[in-house]
């Protein structure tokens, strides 16, 4: 069974979508956990955890094929408000910011694939050369470029790229892709420091993979749903499908599909995945740097 490890942290959400607030965990830990619970993987999830983090969560979360190694802090767990409209949102934080201790990747053991995807200071870029020393890491660069206000709304900033210097692969959003390369600028600057591809997430337009040409990789839109979680469940299910054998084309689309399926149904299906994949492989486009630019200016 394949190994794979989440450096993360549990969030405590509000979610503001269609007119009715609902409060519920979040966080990279409990969306990725929810779309490989019960695959052929083992699980493990290193996180920080608030003292008003309910318990009661963790007993029934942590089990199965997860494994969870808590790092407990006597703060307040971090909250996020997520205000959303369609496939847009805005964000506050309150709390958090608890940097994780890199000691506990010495209790683990060999893994196939360190994913990283911190939510709010509880990874800093400079503890990424370290984490490397572990094994190959597909990172969310999303906590790497948050920034507050005084009012708590979230904002992203840029980080040096070379930060980014032996990454396997980097999938930000469309907004953080253009935040970390600074506009609508050719990619080779980035991907000189990504060791095998890069995927932009754009929401229902799809996703672009950089590879060796840029791909436009179609989604399934589904619409009118509440997306909280979807690019965290789209990372892990892409690790999952590269550890497994996919390729990067194959694995990207493979990993649209399981989170249109995540949000309508709340489950996974393979034999539909796979079917549904013989129909949108087609549609797959191969784009110049060019046209790239010109989907992001768009944007």
């Amino acid at each position: 069974m394949k190994r794979i490890l989440l450096l993360s942290g549990f969030t405590l959400d509000e979610i503001v979508f269609r007119g009715s607030t609902v409060y519920r965990v979040g966080g990279p830990p409990h969306y990725i956990g929810k779309i490989l619970r019960g695959l052929d993987i083992k699980l493990y999830i290193i996180s920080t955890v608030g003292r008003d983090f309910p318990r009661s969560y963790l007993d029934k979360y942590c089990r199965d094929n997860i494994e969870c190694i808590l790092d407990y802090v006597d703060l307040n767990n971090i909250k996020f408000t997520n205000i959303i409209d369609g496939d847009r949102r805005v964000q506050y934080v309150m709390g958090g910011g608890y940097e994780l201790s890199l000691s506990y990747l010495d209790s683990v053991g060999k893994l196939d694939y360190i994913i990283v995807s911190p939510v709010f200071n509880e990874i800093r870029v400079n503890m990424i050369k370290s984490i490397l020393e572990y094994g190959d890491v597909a990172l969310d660069p999303q906590g790497l470029l948050r920034r507050s206000l005084n009012d708590g709304r979230i904002y992203l900033d840029s980080i040096p790229l070379d930060h980014l210097d032996g990454i396997s692969i980097l999938k930000p959003s469309i907004e953080e892709y253009l935040t970390l390369v600074g506009g609508y600028k050719d990619p080779s600057n980035l991907m000189k420091y990504i060791k095998s591809h890069t995927i932009v997430t754009d929401g229902i337009r799809g996703s672009y993979l950089i590879y060796d040409k840029i791909y436009h990789i179609p989604s399934r839109p589904i619409y009118d749903v509440d997306s909280t979680g979807a690019g965290d469940m789209f990372l892990g299910y892409t690790v999952y499908s590269l550890v497994n054998g996919l390729d990067p084309i194959k694995s990207t689309l493979y990993s649209s599909i399981a989170v249109s399926q995540m949000l309508e149904k709340g489950s996974t299906d393979i034999e539909a995945i796979k079917q549904i994949y013989s129909l949108l492989r087609n549609k797959i486009r191969v784009l110049g740097v060019e046209e790239f630019k010109e989907v992001l200016k768009r944007r």
